[in-house]
């Protein structure tokens, strides 16, 4: 306004200072941030040859108290010191493609030392610059109530240009040093690391790459998204010469990640890209607790933004995001994280962007909620009839009293017979996986029961010490067929119609080479007991046509029990 100077005062240089950000932690993702953006440069001026061979270097000093972060990125020209380090919110990486766009983060360490020190050398350039801010008076002019100073003359007063000094003409490369620290997370060498690893732009673990990322990337319908995760910007970052990578595991604890999902965020009305990601449910479709890396997290350049929670409130449920872990890469040029980075400006693209979360979000809740719901009503049940089973003719092969063996076949044709009532549930899920086009979800479920079940019951002591153990479930068991003109002999899913040792009059408890589930092919069923089915779909027929396979297997029981479990199954399944 023309007579009048506008000025700026000191209670925006507290916001500068640190005061913007609620998590102390934060410093490192700033700095390592500007570290980044200095790598990308140098990259693009040839100067490396690649991100990965660009260490940028965190050293944590406990016992003197100070913080260093180094990069081999372009560094900083000597006449240029004043625009890049002294000046504050006059970014000049505005319009680069970069991470940081505001040019406030470089004064994020100010609330937590007595110092900041920057050390800079750009190639081609001789010299090494060096420039100190003293934080720590800046501090007291912003608390002393009698300094009415505005932000340019804190700024002008607190900040010192060291002489140059020699340098390599081909080095390139920047310090920060905060001196003083007043701050002991910030020393805390565990807990650093456990905020870098999440938050910054690093690769994902050896370990989550073989058996997570790489199995998906092979399937020849996923081969675009490679392109994608070889675009990532990832780099070499070590805290105190440890190597960070992205804390994702195939498995934590007693929980294991089912297979990756990909997936592409589009405007539903012009199909234009948002975002990208992953995503990966528990492989028993359950809840993910206390894991390092919970839920779906947003992500720009590769730098999370916000916390980890922060796309929570788009699920269909406050719980369904524990069902889920991954990643959405924004990918929209106009989509971009706010100053501080705790969220997403607003505008029509984000406003965009949360559209499609919403929906489909409220898919992969569909998805989760089927396969968990498949597991409890199929899968889960299968295995424990076959395992059951199994144990009560471990159990009859040892048992002489006449009384007590009829007592347990008695329970082993109920346990074989509740077979059908969890069959009878397995056409709607069937259905879903088809049209989803999501076998994958219902092989990790099968996987997780094999597991949790089979695995730890041919491990028990006294069936390894009898050599019985049963076959792991199969999910061909589980999909829908349509049987060949001529069927194969096929085994059932529970081998419900395995002989029962000691059963045969000339068997005996200690019979030699006798297994105690031994495999017998299933009977087909004979054409005219399909008659009743006509009107069913072909899913549905191979079901019934499994079933009444199976009864027909059942050497153990008389035919007049059979015929009540088929006219059981007719009543259940043929609407009259």
């Amino acid at each position: 306004m023309e007579g009048y100077k506008s000025r700026i005062g000191k209670d925006q240089m507290r916001q500068y200072m640190g005061s913007l950000y609620e998590n102390s932690m934060v410093v490192y993702r700033e700095y390592l941030q500007n570290a980044c953006d200095a790598v990308e440069q140098a990259l693009q001026m040839r100067l490396i040859p690649n991100r990965r061979q660009a260490n940028i270097a965190v050293n944590i000093d406990t016992y003197n108290k100070t913080i260093t972060i180094e990069d081999v990125g372009v560094g900083i020209e000597r006449k240029n010191i004043g625009d890049y380090l002294v000046s504050v919110a006059s970014s000049q990486k505005y319009g680069q493609g970069l991470v940081g766009r505001h040019g406030i983060g470089r004064l994020n360490g100010a609330n937590y030392c007595d110092q900041i020190i920057y050390e800079t050398s750009y190639s081609g350039e001789p010299i090494k610059s060096t420039l100190i801010w003293d934080v720590k008076k800046a501090r007291e002019i912003c608390d002393d109530d009698t300094l009415d100073w505005d932000v340019t003359k804190i700024i002008d007063h607190v900040t010192h240009i060291e002489d140059e000094e020699p340098e390599e003409i081909d080095k390139h490369y920047c310090k920060v040093t905060l001196v003083n620290v007043n701050d002991d997370s910030l020393l805390d060498e565990k807990a650093v690391i456990n905020y870098v690893e999440q938050i910054v732009s690093v690769d994902y673990s050896t370990e989550f790459k073989d058996n997570v990322r790489t199995p998906c990337l092979l399937k020849p319908e996923n081969a675009a998204f490679k392109e994608r995760f070889d675009k990532l910007w990832v780099y070499q970052i070590t805290v105190n010469n440890i190597p960070i990578q992205k804390t994702y595991a195939s498995e934590y604890d007693d929980k294991v990640l089912g297979g990756m999902q990909l997936f592409v965020l589009s405007d539903e009305k012009t199909q234009e890209e948002l975002a990208w990601g992953w995503f990966a449910l528990n492989r028993r479709a359950e809840q993910f607790n206390g894991l390092p890396f919970s839920f779906i997290r947003a992500r720009h350049h590769n730098f999370q933004i916000g916390r980890e929670d922060l796309l929570n409130s788009y699920h269909k449920t406050s719980t369904a995001a524990a069902y889920v872990v991954g990643e959405v890469h924004i990918t929209h040029p106009n989509i971009q994280p706010t100053a501080t980075r705790d969220g997403i400006e607003g505008g029509p693209d984000r406003i965009r962007l949360e559209l499609a979360l919403r929906k489909f979000f409220k898919n992969i809740y569909d998805l989760y909620n089927k396969a968990s719901k498949f597991r409890s009503d199929v899968v889960d049940k299968v295995g424990s009839i076959n395992t059951e089973v199994a144990r009560l003719k471990l159990n009859l092969k040892g048992e002489t009293d006449t009384e007590e063996r009829k007592k347990i076949r008695d329970k082993i044709k109920e346990k074989e017979a509740g077979l059908i009532s969890a069959l009878d549930a397995l056409p709607k899920y069937q259905s879903f996986f088809e049209e989803n086009n999501c076998w994958d979800i219902a092989q990790d479920i099968v996987d997780a029961v094999n597991d949790s079940v089979i695995t730890v019951y041919n491990r028990l002591p006294k069936v390894e010490k009898a050599d019985a153990q049963i076959k792991e479930l199969d999910l061909a068991d589980f999909k829908p067929s349509v049987p060949a003109p001529q069927p194969s002999p096929v085994t059932p899913v529970s081998n419900p119609g395995s002989a029962v040792p000691g059963d045969n009059p000339t068997d005996t408890p200690d019979s030699p080479n006798i297994p105690s589930t031994p495999i017998s092919p299933v009977v087909p069923a004979e054409s005219n007991e399909m008659d009743p089915y006509k009107g069913l779909s072909t899913v549905e027929k191979g079901i019934v046509r499994k079933v009444l396979s199976v009864i027909n297997s059942m050497t153990d029981i008389p035919d007049k029990q059979k015929k009540k479990l088929k006219d059981k199954l007719q009543k259940r399944i043929v609407k009259k």
